[in-house]
């Protein structure tokens, strides 16, 4: 099947688009490891919008001009397969806004 691009695939497709040679990546032991290596200076990324990264004092978010295929991030919905009220919503909402999108299917 396809292969699915890591974090670090991304970043590196994202900097060589823009003509930057990108270092060896980090690997850090979490979401939180992550955040902490760069909000002490020693890492730089890109990552979705997300509100809370700003409650982290000393980290700056930009977003940015550029745009095209090398900054475009597959998505993955995710649940328990059981049902419940909230599941069966939850798919419900997905399914609904991907009608009509050929690249994106919840089974």
């Amino acid at each position: 099947g396809a292969r699915i691009s890591s974090h670090a695939d991304i970043l590196a497709r994202a900097l060589k688009a823009g003509g930057v040679k990108p270092v060896p990546p980090r690997v850090v032991s979490g979401y939180e490891a992550f955040l902490a290596m760069i909000a002490s200076g020693s890492g730089v990324s890109l990552l979705q919008k997300n509100p809370s990264i700003r409650a982290i004092s000393g980290l700056t978010t930009r977003p940015l001009k550029e745009s095209g295929p090398e900054l475009v991030v597959e998505a993955r919905a995710i649940w328990q397969p059981r049902e419940s009220p909230l599941v069966n919503n939850f798919v419900d909402v997905i399914r609904t806004r991907n009608r009509g999108r050929t690249t994106a299917a919840v089974s």
